[in-house]
């Protein structure tokens, strides 16, 4: 499997792991597993790292328009928030 590493300039997002989905993805009926099946990428937030790679070298001209997702891990319970436009890092490769 080929990667891709994104050069990321992020000021706000959360500690934590975000999926990268195409940008023309309906998001709304999604179950999990799609969510992770679609997935173009991935961003790692910690508090001295930022990681993130595409998988999807089709995307690459297109990284302005992806959808970021947020996992949220709370009560034993995955949920995804989508990064909003004030708070979505700028993705290159």
């Amino acid at each position: 499997m080929r990667l891709w590493n994104l050069i990321l300039q992020v000021e706000n997002l959360k500690e934590g792991d975000y999926i990268i989905l195409p940008p023309d993805i309906d998001i709304e009926n999604l179950n999990e597993d799609e969510f992770y099946n679609n997935s173009i990428g991935h961003i790692e937030v910690t508090k001295y790292s930022i990681l993130g790679y595409l998988l999807n070298k089709s995307y690459i001209d297109k990284l302005d328009r992806v959808v970021i997702l947020y996992e949220n891990f709370e009560n034993d319970e995955l949920t995804f928030e989508i990064v909003s436009d004030k708070d979505r890092p700028t993705l290159k490769i």
